[in-house]
């Protein structure tokens, strides 16, 4: 057996624990795809493991499987997973996750996704600890899986409708985000001939680019990206036509939340403290506003100025509005989904 440059049987390690995701491998089959020794690969597997890149867990039979920590379904001390859209509303959400939780001694890995249902998959199948993720559809899976604890409302605002002159007359908009209600509450006004659904943001960007949809309801900072074309206009803001119902909240796997209740509280209470007394502006948003950047391919001047179109201090979620949007919760349901005083009257 070559043992091969340690470095260069890290990468191939890494390389293959995130083909196989989920589901891990047994050690015994990773030595003999890599060709070393059950000895060489216990020790690049320890340092893996120290730097918090892999983790391995014997299982019945004292047989060791190995997963990449993104991607182990189930809790990992010490390590917190969060996905979330590519959007710049969790900017301020990821700073105080920094702030708070990163002092607590936490690794916190965010993991971001291009459309909602992928981002519940993982979270279903417990490999991601929190979601930062549209409301509605949060919410609704909650009322199913009863696996989460919505900690918080992020924000109101921060998108809309986009109009060009070119295109048929239709709407881009995805299924499970609140861009759907927006929609669907557009086409009661303007009567477009029907929606027509997308997973991918920059993908939808370039269909509307293209005139395949003359409308199209979307996220900051793609919101603000579109509005640089001189042909596009805002058809419809988000906030006046749905008012300040939070778009996005955060919530919690509640087996991570029964582990780790006292950090994840802290998150909650400081997030929505700052959002109530001074919105970003006591926050140091430099790195997770370059991280939004970076993941969504949009200038740093954009996401900047993308977070002035948000009102972060809508936390709470009104029970009549979720009413009025076909959700209706039992009352054992409006007590054990939201954290206190996250849902109102």
């Amino acid at each position: 057996m070559a043992s091969g440059k340690p470095s260069r049987v890290r990468s191939q390690i890494i390389d293959l624990l995130v083909k196989i995701g989920k589901d891990g491998i047994y050690q015994k089959d990773l030595q003999e795809i890599l060709g070393i020794s059950k000895s060489y690969c216990s020790e690049q597997l320890a340092h893996l493991s120290e730097v918090a890149r892999v983790i391995a867990r014997r299982k019945e039979g004292g047989l060791v499987k190995v997963y990449h920590l993104d991607f182990y379904p189930g809790l990992i001390s010490g390590v917190l997973r969060i996905g979330m859209l590519r959007s710049s509303e969790y900017a301020p959400a990821m700073a105080v996750f920094d702030e708070v939780l990163d002092k607590a001694g936490f690794k916190i890995l965010y993991r971001f996704y291009d459309g909602t249902r992928e981002l519940f998959q993982d979270f279903n199948m417990n490999t991601l600890d929190l979601m930062l993720a549209p409301t509605k559809a949060v919410i609704m899976s909650g009322m199913v899986e009863d696996n989460l604890l919505v900690l918080s409302g992020l924000a109101s605002g921060g998108s809309g409708i986009i109009s060009q002159r070119a295109g048929k007359s239709a709407i881009l908009s995805t299924d499970l985000s609140s861009m759907i209600s927006l929609a669907s509450a557009t086409m009661l006004e303007r009567l477009p001939d029907h929606i027509e659904s997308y997973d991918n943001p920059n993908s939808a960007l370039r269909d509307f680019k293209s005139g395949k949809c003359n409308m199209i309801a979307i996220w900051e900072p793609y919101f603000s990206k579109l509005l640089e074309i001189p042909e596009n206009h805002v058809a419809f803001r988000y906030e006046d036509t749905l008012g300040d119902f939070p778009c996005c909240i955060a919530a919690v796997n509640r087996n991570c939340y029964s582990v780790n209740r006292k950090n994840i509280e802290a998150w909650a209470s400081e997030y929505t403290n700052l959002m109530n007394i001074s919105g970003t502006k006591n926050l140091m948003l430099k790195e997770s506003v370059e991280r939004i950047a970076e993941v969504t391919g949009i200038s740093l001047e954009i996401v900047e100025k993308s977070l002035l179109s948000y009102d972060f201090s809508k936390n709470s979620i009104s029970l009549e509005k979720l009413k009025k949007m076909g959700i209706n919760l039992s009352a054992r349901q409006s007590e054990r989904l939201f954290f206190p005083g996250v849902l109102t009257n």
